[in-house]
């Protein structure tokens, strides 16, 4: 639907848009390693990037300094310039049709940006290339657009230290082990069965489909420097993989067992543009730990003797590309659920992932919150949450394990088994699609499910399917209100928003929704599986 903008309204919103640096009290164990200073990026004195220059930490404003900028998919500009989805964030929150569904108090869209450009990725997930044309071994990058022919990127500006040198092993890995890189059946014209797959050989004997290595994914423990390592293989199993897997994790572990935390390997012999395969018995840890670990984000160092409790995270389970980026938006929820009035709080957080937002919210204010539902629909996800729960417990939460609870359901199952009964608050991080259409309707009021939510915090990662959200949210009539709304531009260079917004039912004003709910709790359908 096209938006009916006014121009003063809208240069003046985009021009206070508070691109401001996070506060320098605010502690989190997983901070970014800084990268060295650059020049701040030259721009005119009129535009509004250098008006807004002096209210920027410089750091985060700097140019990326990528050689692979003209090359790589990657990333669409190498300078802090504001991208089309950063305008069109400001032009949506600014516009009279959803300026009109503000409260009174709630103050204009901002823009944030959390992390410098260099080093802010701490995974990846990079596709194989042969490294020879006709010999064994792969380098990795990503595919060019439109494409499935790789370009690699080695040493990548945006990618966290450990990931390219964790690369870059790998690649000499390969090469010693005589593992090669699989062949995507689009990456050439050929014609053939895809045959033979999970053969090694040189390039110029495999046909497509044939190879061994088809993507490698890199997941930085930040807290240690050491990477989560995945081998995506292109075999049925562990028995089709032999002897090249073999080979390939016992090279690595011998010259390199200070840079990886444990190395897993992900059978997918399925054609189609999915790097892992996601069913049960596709993932096999073939060296090292089981899990990584970063220290839950808190807004203040805990006093001694007490430490930092501990998120966990399998391969197999989702983690954000910048983790410490996000960790500052995962803050932000945490202090606006514990400013909510009538506390203690009954929670839902749905799309829930490892129960990072939740458990962050909890382990920074636990006396906050009566209950934090938590559920998502990836099994893997329950033993990360038990590890996570065990150690907001060993970190002197005795009260964790009452308080927080997870279900291994997708939204819209959640909502049907009660999940969201008697919540006065629902968080909600969908991926890119935005909410479940059961989700969707609930908080319209078109079906049950949400009759006590009078909060709602909207963690986005796909801005377009968020204003859709909104906008049909607005349209119910169900009475909600945006009390605040801001971007985070986690990815320098990408042309990509992360956005915040909280909206109170009713028209309240200020803090003034419930949080509480109402009645005791109780979940309609509830299953006895947890």
């Amino acid at each position: 639907m096209l938006l009916l903008i006014d121009p003063v309204l809208l240069l003046t919103s985009l021009l206070l848009i508070a691109l401001l640096p996070l506060p320098s009290s605010t502690y989190s164990a997983s901070a970014p390693r800084p990268s060295p200073p650059l020049p701040p990026p030259a721009s005119s004195a009129s535009s509004p990037l250098q008006n807004l220059q002096n209210l920027n930490s410089l750091q985060n404003l700097q140019n990326l300094n990528c050689s692979h900028f003209s090359t790589c998919s990657g990333c669409s500009s190498s300078t802090p310039e504001l991208l089309p989805s950063h305008t069109s964030a400001a032009s949506f929150f600014s516009s009279p049709s959803v300026r009109s569904h503000f409260l009174p108090s709630a103050p204009p869209f901002r823009l944030l940006r959390p992390s410098p450009p260099a080093s802010h990725r701490s995974s990846a997930k990079l596709a194989s290339s042969p490294s020879h044309p006709f010999l064994p071994g792969c380098t990795f990058g990503l595919y060019a657009a439109s494409s499935h022919e790789v370009r690699p990127i080695p040493g990548c500006e945006v990618h966290h230290p450990a990931i390219n040198g964790a690369a870059k092993a790998l690649g000499e890995a390969t090469r010693k082990a005589g593992v090669s890189s699989y062949r995507h059946p689009n990456s050439f014209q050929g014609k053939g069965k895809n045959a033979g797959k999970g053969r090694g050989g040189a390039r110029g004997n495999l046909k497509p489909g044939e190879g061994q290595l088809r993507y490698a994914c890199f997941v930085v423990e930040l807290s240690t420097g050491k990477v989560q390592l995945s081998l995506v293989w292109n075999a049925r199993g562990h028995k089709q993989a032999q002897p090249g897997l073999s080979r390939l994790v016992k090279e690595l572990a011998k010259k390199e067992p200070e840079l990886f935390a444990g190395i897993w390997v992900n059978y997918n012999e399925r054609e189609g543009n999915a790097i892992l395969n996601t069913k049960k018995g596709s993932w096999e840890r073939v060296w090292g730990g089981d899990f990584i670990k970063e220290p839950v984000a808190l807004s203040a160092p805990p006093a001694p003797p007490a430490s930092a409790p501990s998120l966990h995270f399998l391969p197999s389970v989702f983690r954000q590309g910048n983790y410490a980026g996000f960790n500052q938006i995962a803050l932000a929820v945490a202090e606006i659920l514990s400013s909510l009035p009538a506390p203690p709080l009954k929670v839902t957080e749905l799309y829930a992932g490892v129960g990072l937002l939740g458990l962050t919210a909890y382990a920074n204010s636990p006396a906050s919150f009566s209950y934090i539902r938590c559920s998502d629909a990836n099994p893997d996800n329950v033993r990360c949450f038990r590890k996570n729960v065990a150690s907001l417990s060993a970190a002197g939460h005795a009260g964790a394990e009452a308080a927080v609870s997870y279900r291994p359901l997708d939204a819209a199952a959640a909502l049907a088994a009660g999940e969201c009964d008697g919540s006065g608050v629902v968080v909600v991080d969908p991926p890119r699609a935005g909410l479940d259409e059961e989700v969707l309707e609930a908080l319209c009021g078109e079906r049950g499910g949400m009759e006590d939510a009078d909060t709602l915090v909207y963690v986005s990662c796909g801005f377009k399917a968020l204003a859709q959200d909104l906008e049909r949210m607005f349209k119910s009539g169900a009475g909600w209100k945006v009390a605040r709304c801001e971007g985070y531009v986690l990815f320098p260079g990408s042309d990509h928003v992360e956005t915040l917004v909280v909206l109170k039912k009713g028209g309240a004003a200020g803090g003034e929704g419930r949080g509480g709910g109402k009645g005791g709790g109780g979940r309609k359908g509830r299953s006895n599986k947890r």
